[in-house]
C-alpha cells in the first residue's frame, strides 16, 4: 500500500462567508480539516459546520 499524504486548499459553500480551508488526507481518507490561514477571508478560522460539511462530501 502506499504511504500518500495530501493537502487539500478549499473554499467552504456552507454559507455566505466562504472560508478557506485546508483538508489532509493520508492514503485517500481525511485525517485533519481546519482553516486556512492564508485565507484573506477567514484567516485560518472556520466553524465546525463547514469542518462537518467538508467531512461529509469528502468521506
Amino acid at each position: 500500500m502506499k504511504n500518500e499524504s495530501e493537502i487539500k486548499k478549499l473554499t467552504c459553500l456552507g454559507c455566505a462567508s466562504r472560508c478557506g480551508m485546508l483538508l489532509y488526507t493520508h492514503n485517500g481518507r481525511v485525517t485533519k480539516i481546519e482553516g486556512n490561514p492564508e485565507s484573506p477571508v477567514s484567516r485560518g478560522w472556520c466553524c465546525s459546520t463547514g469542518r462537518a460539511a467538508m467531512a461529509e462530501s469528502f468521506s
